[in-house]
């Protein structure tokens, strides 16, 4: 929070206040942090994916996600927020959660990351494992696909793909 005020000028006591209020409410939560040390890119996603559903559910204003979404920055990730952030140029007089995320991403999900994911996701067998297994990693990977399971008939055609030519015939039948 400290972060923000200094980079948008002084706030006043009321201001200041309110957002203790929602910091408060928000660490109820208890949103994980993220340190920006060893890069787990889906971890790196499911952080940002929290935070972002606890804004929705608590109905939380625009100009209060990233000053609350940001404390959760911790060591490294903390310190790269600090100078990424005077980069930022805010449109208005707080910086948006858009604004942050991108740049974000950019550092710790690249887009790199992010093919070589839907790669794997392209390329997943059942191989050995059982079929609830399988659709356990097929679920977890599916969402850097999109595009491939935008509606359940190519997810299920997806799916069949990936499973042991012995159960292939019986499940499409």
């Amino acid at each position: 929070m400290a972060n923000q005020s200094t980079r948008q000028g002084t706030k006043d006591s009321r201001t200041m206040t309110v957002e203790s209020h929602y910091l408060r409410d928000f660490q109820r939560h208890k949103s994980p942090s993220f340190d920006g040390g060893k890069v787990d890119h889906i971890a790196t996603e499911n952080c940002l994916e929290t935070i972002k559903t606890t804004f929705h559910f608590m109905n939380y204003p625009l100009k209060y996600q990233v000053h609350c979404g940001t404390y959760m920055l911790k060591g490294e990730a903390h310190f790269w927020w600090k100078g990424a952030q005077k980069n930022i140029i805010p449109q208005g007089e707080f910086i948006t959660w858009c604004q942050f995320k991108d740049p974000y991403l950019r550092k710790y999900y690249p887009i790199t990351a992010r093919v070589k994911m839907q790669a794997s996701f392209l390329e997943l067998k059942q191989g050995d494992r059982s079929v609830e297994e399988y659709d356990l990693e097929f679920n977890r990977l599916a969402r850097f696909s999109p595009a491939y399971v935008s509606c359940n008939e190519l997810k299920v055609e997806r799916f069949i793909t990936g499973l042991r030519d012995v159960l292939k015939g019986n499940v499409s039948a």
